[in-house]
Formats: structure tokens, sequence, C-alpha cells
């Protein structure tokens, strides 16, 4: 009777699992949001892009930090890190020009400007207080 009972459970522990991996394989496979194996996703061209503002330090995923600049008409560009990067901490809460290539990108109404490489970050002259009119 045992045996019996062993065999008979052992069939249908079977066929539950043959059954289940027949309707995993007639299932129809996913449409994945990732892009197709082997084709290379199509970056846009890197464009020339000049912004005035304030440089500041700002904190970036995974505890890491980087510099940004908050530009005068609420624009804001994240500058790039490397060795070959100027010395943006020297210029934190200067106002400045930065001139380089990168991408641009239009979020909640205001422009975004990630750069890839910077040609050049000039300083910006404060304009003279003007005298209160009498």
């Amino acid at each position: 009777m045992k045996k019996t009972w062993l065999i008979g459970v052992g069939v249908l522990t079977l066929a539950i699992g043959t059954a289940m991996a027949e309707g995993d394989a007639a299932a129809e496979p996913k449409a994945s949001p990732k892009k197709e194996a082997g084709a290379p996703a199509a970056k846009p061209e890197l464009k020339d892009i000049t912004v005035t503002g304030v440089i500041e330090s700002v904190a970036l995923k995974e505890g890491k930090s980087g510099f940004g600049l908050k530009g005068d008409n609420g624009e804001v560009a994240r500058l790039p890190r490397g060795k070959d990067t100027p010395d943006y901490a020297a210029l934190v809460g200067v106002k400045v020009k930065v001139t380089g290539k990168g991408y641009e990108r239009e979020k909640a109404g205001k422009k975004h400007y990630l750069l890839k490489s910077v040609t050049s970050v000039d300083k910006v002259p404060e304009a003279p207080a003007q005298p209160a009119a009498q």
C-alpha cells in the first residue's frame, strides 16, 4: 500500500511539473523595454553649449559629489568630473561663463545641460553697484 501511494504521488508530481513547464513554454515572451541585443543605443550628437551662472557643489547618486552650474535664467548644467577638468572647488559660489560640449534637454519647463567636456571657464566680472538716484 505504501509503495502504491508513493508511486502515485511521484506520478502526480511529475505530471504537474510537466504541465507547468509546458505552460511556461507556451506563454508569449514579454516585451522588454530594454534595447535589442546587438543594436547600439543611438546617442545624440554633442552640441556647443555656453551657460552663465554660479558654480555649486551637488550630491550625486551613491554618496558621490560633483559640481553643477545654476544659470541666470533657471537653467541647470552638470559639469563633468575627471582629471582633465578645471578646479571647480575653487570656483564654488563664483559667477562664471562655462563653454563646452554636451547634451541639452528640457525638463519641467527648464533647460538642463549635461556637459561632457569643458573648453573654458571664465569668471564674470561683477557689475559695480549703481549709486541710488537722488
